[in-house]
């Protein structure tokens, strides 16, 4: 197996020492040890480091690796203007990048679908320098995901982003006619959403006890909320005199409204008492900013060990069950697509596949074997 270290950007590259994640061979103590006397620290699962630290010093670390380590591979990625390898400078244009952000935040994208083009495009852009994109035919940019594939293996949900960020440049920023670009799209796979019993869900809010992290994941699956709608949450969008939940501006730009559950109320005034937030429902550490996604996830995986569920469950899943769960319990189809702000009404139907009372029994059960 070949050696390697591959040093990745992790920020979107507005600070001047920006964190970068340090892929190694996992096994190789010995350039482990190395990497922690540069001033590394283990990264999240340990099986990586992260460090802050500027690419003059990273380009010096790789360059002391290449001396200490000949027989490893050293690779620095980086999707902002600056070196991604001690001898190969690469250089963006900033004015692209510019003009395409400013067109994200024109058409009123949200912020985390323009980080995500963001970073795409930058990637792309990376991918042909020193080409300009307008510079580029169809062919080219095919080249360009067939490079793609074949060397980083992306997945096919990676090379739709891709596809909606390159054409975004095309046909939003440069007024381009759509057919020019017409790329291909990979083949779409249909997964059935991940469900947990509702014993399950009663199991992992009974015994988490701490009040915060109750109220998240009571809201998660009563409300069946996106883990970004959660936590864009602002004490005023609960209305207890109404009992709804307003949620502004979610997937597509879109209000709605949903039943406040009666058994939330009075732990939510009681989390409201103890905490006092200020700009958001649930905060961070620190006073007026909002709790991030990360700890989100690790609340409800933290409730799931408690609760004596080993397969992984992630805060969507509690959206999924909640919209099942309501299936199962009879409720309308075209009701539960407008309490999960579902544009197409086909978006909802995937829940009729994994809802029980949709589901006839076995004739097997039917048999008299004894």
């Amino acid at each position: 197996m070949a050696r390697y270290v591959q040093f990745i950007e992790q920020s979107d590259g507005s600070s001047a020492s920006p964190a970068w994640e340090v892929k190694f061979p996992y096994v190789d103590r010995e350039l482990r040890a190395w990497l922690t006397e540069q001033g590394m620290r283990p990264g999240p699962g340990g099986r990586g480091f992260v460090i802050s630290a500027t690419r003059e010093r990273l380009e010096q670390v790789v360059d002391m690796g290449q001396h200490q380590f000949q027989d490893v591979r050293w690779q620095m990625k980086s999707t902002e203007p600056g070196p991604t390898t001690p001898n190969n400078q690469v250089r963006l244009d900033q004015s692209v990048v510019q003009r395409y952000v400013d067109r994200l935040k024109v058409s009123h994208y949200s912020p985390n679908t323009i980080r995500s083009y963001r970073q795409t495009f930058l990637k792309f852009l990376a991918g042909i320098t020193p080409r300009h994109p307008n510079d580029l035919n169809k062919d080219d940019i095919l080249q360009f995901m067939l490079r793609l594939q074949e060397e980083q293996h992306i997945s096919a949900s990676y090379q739709n982003q891709m596809v909606n960020a390159i054409k975004f440049w095309y046909e939003k920023v440069e007024q381009m006619p759509s057919q020019r670009y017409d790329l291909p799209r990979p083949r779409k796979a249909n997964p059935l959403p991940k469900v947990i019993s509702m014993e399950e869900v009663s199991r992992m809010i009974r015994l988490t006890t701490n009040l915060k992290h109750r109220c998240l994941l009571m809201l998660a699956y009563g409300a069946g909320l996106r883990s970004a709608e959660l936590l864009a949450l602002k004490p005023a969008h609960i209305d207890s005199s109404r009992m709804i939940i307003r949620v502004e501006r979610g997937k597509g730009n879109k209000d709605r409204e949903i039943p406040l559950p009666v058994q939330l109320l009075p732990i939510l005034r009681d989390y409201y008492l103890e905490f006092k937030p200020e700009t958001w429902l649930f905060e961070g550490q620190r006073s007026g900013t909002p709790y991030s996604s990360k700890s989100l996830q690790q609340v409800v995986h933290q409730a799931a060990r408690k609760a004596g569920i080993l397969k992984k469950i992630t805060p969507h899943m509690l959206r999924h069950s909640y919209a099942t769960h309501l299936l199962e319990s009879g409720a309308d189809i075209r009701y539960i697509q407008d309490l999960l702000g579902h544009k197409s009404i086909t978006t909802t139907e995937i829940y009729t596949h994994v809802a029980r009372s949709h589901k006839p029994p076995s004739p097997l059960d039917s048999l008299h074997l004894e």
